[in-house]
């Protein structure tokens, strides 16, 4: 990370149902974890505006909320309900994971409604509706298990999984409305898991996603795929990156992740059987050349516990990850894989799908994660941290305060 001092500081509080029915609280400094709330297994985080907003499904999956958090002081600005109208699958699941960026002066925010159409809201960072939901993609059959957003170039590239499990996308921003497109020409067996990011110096983005392929004999290859498109054309800059190839190495991988920074792209995903490695490879945003990698990260609990999300804090990138103990692990590289100062957020055996964000005006970073428990609903924590090397503000051992979510009609908010 940048040199000097990493200091935990996650503000937190107990809050009561009173607290929770007013949408806000403030927070003090007491501890490096809290609790956000309870709920679906699955996040996702984004910073703007001096602000975290955290994503999360209820533990029915019925309803996508919202909590807002400052970013320097830690206080809670606000916890709503964003829409009670999500699709479930057949199994009573969310059909993807929340997915946020922030763009402009909004928080984009996607999921698949009960029609099975793919719409978006944007809010503030009150949590107060800016742009109304509005429908991305409605063709009607989609099996979508998955969306990925990322902002830049006064655009948001929305991908996801088309009706015949391929990837599609869409660019669009308050005044253009992008035409659906093909990610990839390459019609494999399916396009899973895609993730993209965007680079402010190249001006590009990057999709990454898991291409299965078979072989002669019907035996299903995992490979993890790569693609740089540029945000002022959106055009293709480059073909089909093949990042991990499982055919040649005789494996299968799974859950990638990509973040851009300073002309690079760094990439992450994890070998799908035991040990469970965590692989990184970086690549130039401008061409898809190949900077460095693959290197070796670190061993997971699961493949499905634990997607590597990463940012960029203006000197490297930051992978927050769930280790073989189910503790959150946060490690910093450099573009080259050369692996940095690297801290225990969580130090816990349960913990996984961590996600994190990074304040860039005020060098703090946000981590969060799921805390298994032995049934759902699930514990959703947090971390608050400021630059600038990983080391714990308290020496001592402070409670976890939970916020209990006892009526989650006291959080809807009807649109």
């Amino acid at each position: 990370m940048k040199t000097g001092r990493i200091i935990a500081g996650l503000a937190v509080l107990v809050l009561s149902l009173v607290v929770l029915s007013s949408m806000s609280s403030a927070m003090t400094p007491r501890a490096t974890n809290a609790n956000v709330g309870r709920g679906y297994k699955n996040i996702a985080v984004a910073y703007g505006n001096g602000t975290f907003v955290e994503v999360w499904y209820s533990a029915d999956g019925k309803y996508m909320n919202a909590t807002a958090i400052n970013s320097t002081t830690g206080a809670v600005i606000a916890t709503n309900t964003i829409s009670q109208d999500v699709y479930l699958s057949p199994y009573g699941k969310p059909s993807i994971k929340p997915a946020i960026v922030y763009a402009g002066d909004s928080f984009i925010i996607a999921w698949v409604n009960s029609n099975k159409s793919l719409v978006a809201e944007g809010v503030d960072s009150n949590l107060n509706t800016n742009i109304n939901e509005t429908t991305i993609n409605d063709t009607t059959g989609v099996s979508y298990t998955n969306i990925a957003i990322a902002a830049g170039a006064d655009k948001v590239l929305f991908v996801w999984n088309d009706t015949n499990n391929q990837l599609e996308g869409r660019f669009m921003n308050n005044t253009y409305n992008g035409t659906v497109f093909r990610i990839t020409s390459f019609n494999s067996v399916s396009q899973q898991t895609p993730w993209v990011a965007y680079d402010s110096k190249t001006n590009n983005f990057m999709v990454t996603w898991v291409n299965v392929t078979k072989n002669s004999t019907g035996t299903k290859f995992y490979n993890i795929t790569g693609k740089i498109f540029n945000g002022d054309s959106m055009s293709a800059v480059t073909g089909d990156i093949l990042i991990a190839n499982a055919y040649a190495d005789q494996s299968s991988y799974t859950t990638p992740t990509v973040a851009g920074g300073n002309g690079t792209f760094f990439v992450t995903y994890v070998t799908y059987l035991s040990p469970y490695n965590i692989h990184g490879v970086t690549y130039s945003a401008s061409d898809g050349n190949l900077v460095a990698g693959p290197f070796l990260i670190g061993s997971s609990y699961k493949y499905g516990r634990s997607p590597m999300p990463s940012v960029y804090d203006g000197t490297n990138f930051v992978v927050a990850w769930s280790n073989a103990t189910e503790s959150i692990i946060a490690t910093t590289y450099d573009i080259h894989g050369n692996a940095g100062t690297s801290q225990v957020i969580y130090n816990g055996t349960n913990g996984g799908n961590p996600a994190i964000a990074y304040d860039s005006d005020n060098g703090v970073y946000f981590f969060s994660w799921t805390e298994y428990i032995s049934h759902k609903p699930y514990n959703i924590d947090a971390s608050l941290w400021t630059s600038d090397e990983f080391v714990p503000e308290f020496n001592f051992a402070l409670p976890v305060i939970a916020v209990a979510l006892v009526s989650m009609a006291i959080l809807r908010r009807k649109h």
